[in-house]
């Protein structure tokens, strides 16, 4: 018959106060001898007692979703004992316990139980319980071992007596073992009866400062319990099928050890068979990539009679970092790193634990920068990342770019299956210069606007300590300016005079004859002799008699030459009309014009 390996999660204390001594509980989980697990707090339900209307309320093991249960006083209740965190004999063993209080000189001054949140029943007989204890030497006093038997409608906690605000409340139960010298059975009859001793044997089994182990076996023989033996380091201190009698809680009881200073390694077989262990296994999409959500998938193996299975995962560094589902999905991580996910699978009686690693991948993260407007191509587009491999929009593999023309050019950096992509836009700057015109005379009086040719988004600097785009000027000189496109500087000047000016005389023609003769050929004004030719703003048009427009011009120099869509107009009176400005003047003029051919 093979063993199921209970792991001892916990040591802690109760007080006797007729004995007046320290009884440390341990609690444990099932699980198989050949695959041991080591239980993390995790496993263990521990909420703080309620005080309602004077009376403390009791656990409510239907809100309970792990297979142990710590005493809700247990205040100071300390879990997991590793080298140097108690005392040196921890050193080298997976899950041992030490209950209570967390002491400086390494031993327990008051501690609470935990035990199994199955319940066993007479049909789990015959059972065998064994566990390693370690009593420190120089206490020996309170250093104290037990093997548990107790009821399971316990109110506040699985032990036989309780203080609760200075009330001394006895509970029934049996404990088997105590000094690693001397073995005892107590034997708890409840409030009504007095605690009763049923056997007591010194003996040289076992010493304090030394660890040693408990094994009991009992049986039922009818209705009566009856224990085969009780050993210590292998050797039997009791008589062989003692016999303890009727008990009415053997129908509904839990099993439990108590210990002080130290529990490793509890054991049980019910029955004479080994129930099938539950085995916790998932599955997941492992490495992954920063920022990547992924979902987990139960594995595990659950026996066919297990009950109320259920599912605890605890995911390090993701969002969320637990889950109670089954199969739980969308589980983000975003930070890269190794990211510990552990799977926690309990029927209530026995459970498991799987612990694996998420690799989370950092992503290649670069930049092209921002969109860029160049001076000068052929400058080099930057997209190195350590070891990863470079796709480039024309098909380059290589770190970098050489960019030689303009247009979008993107990139895609990939490592470890984690990939990022950056595009950037290049345009070019054409070099174009700027042109103030001709030195020009104009009416005094007038005002002249310089630079509404040039762009309103490049830098300007005048002579006259202006920055502006344009500039008005209505005195005579000569007007400098400098401009900065973003890349090249351009320069240029224009002398403008300002003085009297004579009227704007033309004489503007009736009639004309476009038949290519080189004679009035164009209709446009002529400019009179001795007449200013300074004229601003000057546009003339040409309607037909249905008012439809056929010419314009801005020009004083360029005329009609009677077409009109790329025909010949007609014979036929038109109407020209003749705007400008000259000084501060503004005149409009109408004309009819004959136009023969």
């Amino acid at each position: 018959m093979r063993n199921l390996k209970i792991l001892v999660n916990y040591i802690d204390y109760f007080k006797f106060k007729s004995w007046g001594f320290i009884l440390i509980f341990c609690v444990f989980a099932i699980y198989k001898v050949e695959a041991q697990i080591n239980l993390a707090p995790s496993s263990i339900y521990d909420s703080r007692p309620v005080l309602t209307n004077g009376e403390y309320l009791a656990t409510d093991y239907n809100t309970v979703n792990r297979p142990l249960v710590l005493e809700a006083f247990a205040t100071n209740a300390k879990i997991g004992v590793t080298s140097g965190s108690i005392y040196a004999p921890a050193a080298g063993r997976d899950s041992v316990f030490f209950g209570g209080d967390e002491p400086s000189d390494g031993f327990g001054a008051g501690a609470w139980p935990i035990y199994t949140k199955r319940v066993f029943k007479k049909s789990d007989f015959p059972i065998q319980m064994s566990c390693s204890f370690f009593s420190r030497e120089d206490v020996p006093l309170y250093n104290e071992s037990y093997l548990v038997l107790v009821p399971a409608n316990y109110k506040y906690f699985a032990t036989s007596t309780y203080y609760v605000d200075g009330q001394y409340t006895q509970r029934e139960g049996l404990l088997f073992g105590g000094f690693p010298f001397q073995s005892r059975i107590f034997d708890n009859k409840g409030n009504s009866q007095s605690l009763v001793i049923r056997r007591d044997v010194t003996h040289n089994y076992a010493l304090n400062g030394k660890w040693f182990t408990m094994e009991v076996y009992l049986y039922l023989s009818g209705n009566d319990l009856i224990i085969k033996y009780l050993k210590v380091d292998g050797s039997s201190v009791f008589p062989d099928d003692f016999n303890l009698g009727e008990f009415s809680y053997l129908d509904d009881f839990r099993l439990g050890i108590a210990a002080d200073d130290m529990a490793h390694g509890f054991t049980i077989d019910k029955n004479g068979v080994e129930p099938e262990p539950i085995v916790a296994d998932f599955d997941f999409p492992n490495p992954i990539c920063e920022g990547e959500c992924i979902n987990f998938q139960d594995r595990s193996e659950v026996p066919s009679t297990s009950e109320n299975v259920s599912y605890r995962w605890l995911f390090e560094g993701a969002n969320p970092s637990s889950s109670d589902l089954q199969n739980p999905m969308d589980i983000c991580y975003l930070q890269p790193g190794s990211q510990l996910a552990t799977l926690i699978v309990s029927d209530g009686f026995q459970s498991d634990t799987m612990t694996q690693s998420v690799l989370v991948n950092p992503i290649p993260r670069i930049s092209l920068g921002n969109d860029t407007i160049a001076c000068q191509l052929g400058f080099e587009l930057d997209a190195r990342y350590p070891l990863a491999e470079h796709l480039w929009s024309d098909g380059s593999t290589e770190p970098t770019l050489s960019v030689n023309k303009i247009g979008k050019y993107w990139v895609n950096v990939r490592l470890n299956g984690c990939e990022f992509s950056d595009t950037v836009n290049v345009d070019s700057i054409v070099r174009s210069g700027i042109a103030l015109g001709p030195d020009r005379t104009l009416c005094e009086g007038e005002r002249e606007v310089l630079g509404t040719e040039m762009q309103s988004d490049w830098i300007y600097k005048w002579n006259t300590n202006e920055s502006t785009r344009e500039i008005g000027v209505s005195t005579s000189g000569t007007y400098h300016v400098e401009v900065y496109d973003g890349c090249w500087t351009y320069r240029d000047s224009i002398n403008l005079v300002f003085g009297e000016c004579a009227d704007f005389k033309f004489h503007f023609p009736n009639a004309f004859t476009p038949n290519f003769d080189e004679i009035n050929n164009v209709l446009k004004p002529v400019v009179l002799e001795g007449s200013c030719c300074t004229v601003r703003d000057y546009k003339m048009t040409v309607y037909n008699r249905w008012g439809e427009l056929l010419f314009v011009s801005e020009d004083i120099t360029k005329g009609w030459d009677g077409m009109y869509l790329d025909k010949d107009a007609q014979t036929d009176v038109y109407l020209c009309i003749i705007q400008f400005k000259h000084g501060l003047n503004f005149e409009i003029q109408k004309h009819s014009v004959h136009l023969v051919r």
